[in-house]
């Protein structure tokens, strides 16, 4: 897996938008895909809490691109029931992602 570091990521978020959709940006989507890889990989690696607070911070960040970003939040509560349907024998997944409501 590569890591896009800071300083790569985030002048990506300064891109212009497409003209056609306003608001959308293939680097947001690059982003958002990079976060939730990121994520996902926390939950499935540990099975403890630590690990799901730790994915709890690139949830966070995917949430922010989709909401504050794309302006989208039916897309994102869409991916997120879909996560949670995935780990839904997962107790403590489910509590700790209840903060990305």
């Amino acid at each position: 897996m590569s890591v896009l570091l800071p300083f790569v990521v985030l002048p990506l978020l300064r891109l212009p938008a497409l003209s056609l959709f306003p608001g959308l940006n293939p680097a947001h989507e690059k982003i958002i895909e990079y976060y939730l890889k990121i994520a996902v990989s926390h939950v499935e690696r540990g099975a403890d809490r630590k690990s799901y607070v730790n994915s709890m911070e690139y949830f966070k960040k995917a949430k922010a691109i989709y909401i504050n970003i794309l302006d989208d939040k039916t897309r994102w509560l869409d991916k997120l029931s879909e996560i949670r349907e995935v780990n839904k024998k997962r107790r403590a997944f489910l509590e700790e992602s209840k903060v990305l409501d």
